[in-house]
Protein backbone atom coordinates (compact mmCIF):
# COMPACT_ATOMS: atom_id res chain seq x y z
CA UNK A 1 0.00 0.00 0.00
CA UNK A 2 2.94 2.41 0.68
CA UNK A 3 4.52 1.78 -2.48
CA UNK A 4 0.93 2.69 -4.03
CA UNK A 5 0.40 5.78 -2.80
CA UNK A 6 4.26 7.04 -3.30
CA UNK A 7 3.47 6.25 -7.05
CA UNK A 8 0.34 7.84 -7.00
CA UNK A 9 2.10 11.05 -5.50
CA UNK A 10 4.74 10.71 -8.02
CA UNK A 11 2.34 10.40 -10.97
CA UNK A 12 0.53 13.52 -9.64
CA UNK A 13 3.46 15.87 -9.62
CA UNK A 14 4.50 14.75 -13.07
CA UNK A 15 1.43 15.37 -14.46
CA UNK A 16 1.52 18.72 -13.16
CA UNK A 17 3.26 20.97 -14.94
CA UNK A 18 3.24 24.44 -15.91
CA UNK A 19 1.37 26.37 -18.39
CA UNK A 20 0.67 29.47 -19.77
CA UNK A 21 -2.28 31.02 -17.53
CA UNK A 22 -5.35 33.26 -19.24
CA UNK A 23 -4.23 36.86 -18.80
CA UNK A 24 -7.78 37.90 -17.63
CA UNK A 25 -7.35 36.83 -13.71
CA UNK A 26 -10.07 37.32 -11.56
CA UNK A 27 -8.66 39.86 -9.66
CA UNK A 28 -8.45 41.98 -12.50
CA UNK A 29 -11.98 40.36 -14.59
CA UNK A 30 -14.52 40.45 -11.51
CA UNK A 31 -17.20 39.75 -13.69
CA UNK A 32 -15.19 37.45 -15.83
CA UNK A 33 -16.81 33.61 -15.46
CA UNK A 34 -14.76 31.66 -12.86
CA UNK A 35 -12.02 29.38 -14.64
CA UNK A 36 -11.86 25.85 -13.82
CA UNK A 37 -9.18 26.07 -12.04
CA UNK A 38 -7.87 27.87 -8.25
CA UNK A 39 -5.60 31.35 -9.07
CA UNK A 40 -2.28 31.07 -7.38
CA UNK A 41 -1.65 34.83 -7.70
CA UNK A 42 1.21 34.60 -9.54
CA UNK A 43 1.83 32.43 -13.59
CA UNK A 44 0.31 29.14 -12.31
CA UNK A 45 -2.88 27.93 -11.98
CA UNK A 46 -3.58 24.38 -10.94
CA UNK A 47 -7.06 22.96 -12.01
CA UNK A 48 -9.82 22.12 -9.30
CA UNK A 49 -9.14 18.96 -7.58
CA UNK A 50 -5.55 18.72 -8.78
CA UNK A 51 -5.66 17.35 -11.91
CA UNK A 52 -3.91 17.55 -14.70
CA UNK A 53 -3.76 20.71 -16.95
CA UNK A 54 -5.59 19.68 -20.28
CA UNK A 55 -3.60 17.80 -22.71
CA UNK A 56 -1.06 17.47 -20.38
CA UNK A 57 0.41 13.32 -20.22
CA UNK A 58 2.76 12.39 -18.40
CA UNK A 59 6.70 10.97 -19.76
CA UNK A 60 7.12 7.17 -19.34
CA UNK A 61 10.77 7.82 -19.08
CA UNK A 62 10.80 10.27 -16.16
CA UNK A 63 7.80 8.06 -14.36
CA UNK A 64 10.28 5.16 -14.79
CA UNK A 65 12.82 6.79 -13.70
CA UNK A 66 10.71 8.03 -10.56
CA UNK A 67 9.89 4.33 -9.64
CA UNK A 68 13.17 3.77 -9.48
CA UNK A 69 14.38 6.90 -7.70
CA UNK A 70 11.55 6.72 -5.04
CA UNK A 71 12.54 2.93 -4.19
CA UNK A 72 16.15 3.34 -3.82
CA UNK A 73 15.34 6.48 -1.47
CA UNK A 74 13.05 3.93 0.03
CA UNK A 75 15.53 1.56 0.73
CA UNK A 76 17.96 3.79 2.50
CA UNK A 77 15.51 4.85 5.01
CA UNK A 78 14.82 1.57 5.10
CA UNK A 79 17.69 0.60 6.02
CA UNK A 80 19.53 3.07 8.18
CA UNK A 81 18.56 2.19 11.17
CA UNK A 82 20.15 -1.50 11.38
CA UNK A 83 23.51 -0.16 9.18
CA UNK A 84 23.74 2.60 11.41
CA UNK A 85 23.69 0.16 14.57
CA UNK A 86 26.14 -2.39 12.72
CA UNK A 87 28.46 -0.13 12.18
CA UNK A 88 28.27 1.52 16.17
CA UNK A 89 28.73 -2.32 17.05
CA UNK A 90 31.72 -2.79 14.58
CA UNK A 91 33.83 0.37 15.37
CA UNK A 92 33.71 -0.14 19.10
CA UNK A 93 34.89 -3.70 19.03
CA UNK A 94 37.79 -2.81 15.81
CA UNK A 95 38.90 0.59 16.90
CA UNK A 96 38.15 0.12 20.88
CA UNK A 97 38.88 -3.71 21.01
CA UNK A 98 34.97 -3.86 22.97
CA UNK A 99 33.75 -6.92 23.20
CA UNK A 100 29.95 -8.46 23.16
CA UNK A 101 28.92 -7.93 26.93
CA UNK A 102 31.24 -5.33 27.73
CA UNK A 103 30.30 -1.61 29.02
CA UNK A 104 31.50 1.39 28.06
CA UNK A 105 30.95 4.35 30.58
CA UNK A 106 31.67 8.18 30.06
CA UNK A 107 33.50 10.02 32.27
CA UNK A 108 32.78 13.13 30.34
CA UNK A 109 30.18 14.42 28.85
CA UNK A 110 30.03 13.82 24.77
CA UNK A 111 32.33 16.31 22.90
CA UNK A 112 32.75 17.02 19.33
CA UNK A 113 34.94 14.20 18.84
CA UNK A 114 32.42 11.44 19.79
CA UNK A 115 30.83 12.91 16.16
CA UNK A 116 27.17 11.58 17.03
CA UNK A 117 24.87 13.92 15.75
CA UNK A 118 22.48 13.94 18.40
CA UNK A 119 24.68 13.65 21.48
CA UNK A 120 23.78 14.76 24.63
CA UNK A 121 26.11 17.45 26.26
CA UNK A 122 25.01 17.68 29.78
CA UNK A 123 24.88 14.18 30.75
CA UNK A 124 27.86 11.03 30.48
CA UNK A 125 26.66 8.38 28.23
CA UNK A 126 26.86 4.57 28.59
CA UNK A 127 26.75 1.66 25.81
CA UNK A 128 26.67 -2.19 24.98
CA UNK A 129 26.09 -4.89 23.02
CA UNK A 130 25.22 -8.16 23.26
CA UNK A 131 24.86 -11.49 21.03
CA UNK A 132 21.38 -13.57 21.94
CA UNK A 133 22.82 -16.16 19.27
CA UNK A 134 24.84 -17.05 22.32
CA UNK A 135 22.03 -16.98 24.74
CA UNK A 136 20.02 -14.69 27.20
CA UNK A 137 21.87 -11.79 28.33
CA UNK A 138 21.29 -10.19 31.69
CA UNK A 139 21.15 -6.82 32.57
CA UNK A 140 21.73 -5.49 36.12
CA UNK A 141 20.47 -1.94 36.81
CA UNK A 142 21.27 -0.41 39.99
CA UNK A 143 18.22 1.66 41.75
CA UNK A 144 17.97 5.38 41.24
CA UNK A 145 17.96 7.40 44.31
CA UNK A 146 20.37 10.07 45.79
CA UNK A 147 23.45 8.63 43.83
CA UNK A 148 22.35 8.46 39.98
CA UNK A 149 20.11 7.53 38.30
CA UNK A 150 19.76 5.95 34.27
CA UNK A 151 17.65 7.27 31.67
CA UNK A 152 17.86 5.37 28.15
CA UNK A 153 16.47 2.72 25.67
CA UNK A 154 17.76 -1.25 25.28
CA UNK A 155 16.89 -1.39 21.38
CA UNK A 156 16.73 -4.70 18.64
CA UNK A 157 19.15 -5.11 15.55
CA UNK A 158 16.76 -2.35 14.07
CA UNK A 159 17.01 0.30 16.64
CA UNK A 160 13.53 -0.32 17.83
CA UNK A 161 12.97 -0.33 21.23
CA UNK A 162 12.38 -3.02 23.81
CA UNK A 163 13.21 -1.74 27.11
CA UNK A 164 13.33 1.37 28.86
CA UNK A 165 15.54 1.38 32.24
CA UNK A 166 15.45 4.08 35.17
CA UNK A 167 12.67 6.07 36.99
CA UNK A 168 11.06 5.72 33.36
CA UNK A 169 11.61 1.93 32.77
CA UNK A 170 10.31 -1.36 33.42
CA UNK A 171 12.14 -0.97 36.80
CA UNK A 172 10.65 2.10 37.84
CA UNK A 173 13.88 3.23 39.24
CA UNK A 174 14.18 0.31 41.78
CA UNK A 175 16.48 -1.68 40.02
CA UNK A 176 16.89 -4.96 38.85
CA UNK A 177 17.79 -8.04 36.34
CA UNK A 178 16.50 -7.72 33.00
CA UNK A 179 16.62 -10.83 31.27
CA UNK A 180 16.61 -10.57 27.08
CA UNK A 181 15.81 -13.40 25.16
CA UNK A 182 16.87 -14.37 21.69
CA UNK A 183 13.42 -14.84 19.27
CA UNK A 184 11.72 -18.71 19.84
CA UNK A 185 13.35 -18.54 23.44
CA UNK A 186 10.84 -21.12 25.73
CA UNK A 187 12.62 -21.97 28.56
CA UNK A 188 11.26 -20.89 31.74
CA UNK A 189 11.89 -17.08 33.04
CA UNK A 190 13.94 -17.52 36.96
CA UNK A 191 11.64 -15.65 39.18
CA UNK A 192 12.78 -11.86 40.12
CA UNK A 193 14.18 -10.93 36.26
CA UNK A 194 12.45 -8.59 34.03
CA UNK A 195 11.69 -10.13 31.16
CA UNK A 196 12.09 -8.81 27.40
CA UNK A 197 11.73 -10.96 24.48
CA UNK A 198 13.92 -9.23 21.66
CA UNK A 199 12.82 -9.86 17.75
CA UNK A 200 16.02 -10.37 16.90
CA UNK A 201 19.33 -11.30 17.84
CA UNK A 202 21.41 -8.05 18.13
CA UNK A 203 21.08 -6.01 20.97
CA UNK A 204 22.39 -2.62 21.82
CA UNK A 205 22.25 -0.05 25.34
CA UNK A 206 22.64 3.72 24.84
CA UNK A 207 21.67 5.24 28.59
CA UNK A 208 22.85 8.13 30.54
CA UNK A 209 24.38 8.74 33.60
CA UNK A 210 22.12 11.67 35.40
CA UNK A 211 23.42 13.80 37.94
CA UNK A 212 21.79 13.48 41.03
CA UNK A 213 21.29 17.21 43.04
CA UNK A 214 24.16 17.92 44.67
CA UNK A 215 26.38 15.18 42.29
CA UNK A 216 29.32 15.36 40.14
CA UNK A 217 29.93 14.56 36.49
CA UNK A 218 32.34 12.00 38.26
CA UNK A 219 29.54 10.92 40.73
CA UNK A 220 27.67 9.87 37.79
CA UNK A 221 30.10 8.19 36.32
CA UNK A 222 30.82 6.20 39.65
CA UNK A 223 27.19 5.50 39.68
CA UNK A 224 27.16 3.85 36.18
CA UNK A 225 29.95 1.02 37.09
CA UNK A 226 27.42 -0.55 39.04
CA UNK A 227 25.91 -1.72 35.54
CA UNK A 228 26.34 -5.02 34.90
CA UNK A 229 25.85 -7.42 31.58
CA UNK A 230 26.49 -10.88 31.46
CA UNK A 231 25.66 -13.20 28.82
CA UNK A 232 23.36 -16.03 30.89
CA UNK A 233 21.17 -16.41 33.94
CA UNK A 234 23.74 -16.56 36.96
CA UNK A 235 22.78 -19.55 39.14
CA UNK A 236 22.04 -18.21 42.73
Amino acid sequence: MKHLILIAIGVVLLAGVSYTQNPSAPANNPGAEPPPYRYLGNATKEPLGGQPPEGVRPSQADFDYQVKYQRAFEAVVWGMPAVAIYRFRAAAMDDLGMKDNDIITYSQTAGPNLEAITANSSTPYIAAYTDLQKGPAVLEVPVAGPEGSLYGQVVDAWQFTIADVGPKGLDLGKGGKYLFTPPGYKEKIPEGYIHVASPNYRVALAFRSIVAPGKTQKDAFDYAQKLRLVLSVRSG
